[in-house]
């Protein structure tokens, strides 16, 4: 059994194109400079796309797929500007090289709101999608407008 795992770790031995592509693979993973590249591009990445996705929908991917959203006090996306405060004080709340989320879960514990240090500063919550839908239907209701169903 060891020998076909061997075949698969030397990149001489890799059946097919793969064979072709692994060295070239290795030769990037050994240049600093596309490492360090390649570094930047994803901290750019992630910091362009909290603030797109956020400010735009009010949603990132994982706040789709467990149900939150982000809202301003009016309760629509909080646009750009205030993702990117979101953005930029969750590098430092949220960080693996300090402490973890520990700051975060601090400021979330002891504000009223229960709100990050970014969303105090920025003016925003981040909330259940049916409560969002609560809300707004509360609003409505509270305003006589009447929409036609």
């Amino acid at each position: 059994m060891g020998w076909r795992l061997d075949r698969f770790r030397r990149p001489d031995r890799v059946p097919g194109a793969a064979a072709h592509a692994a060295p070239a693979f290795k030769d990037l993973a050994g240049n600093k400079q596309i490492a360090d590249g390649a570094i930047w591009a994803g901290i750019a990445l992630l910091v362009v796309y909290f603030p797109i996705t956020e400010g735009l929908w009010g949603r990132s991917l994982g706040k789709l797929l467990t149900g939150m959203v982000v809202v301003n006090a009016a309760g629509n996306p909080p646009g750009v500007g205030r993702a990117i405060i979101r953005t930029m004080t969750r590098l430092a709340e949220v960080n693996p090289f300090f402490v973890g989320g520990l700051p975060a879960a601090v400021f979330v514990a002891l504000s009223k709101e229960r709100q990050r240090l970014g969303d105090l500063m920025s003016g925003t919550y981040v909330i259940q999608s049916g409560e969002l839908k609560r809300i707004k239907t509360l609003r409505t209701a509270a305003s006589g407008k009447h929409f036609p169903t």
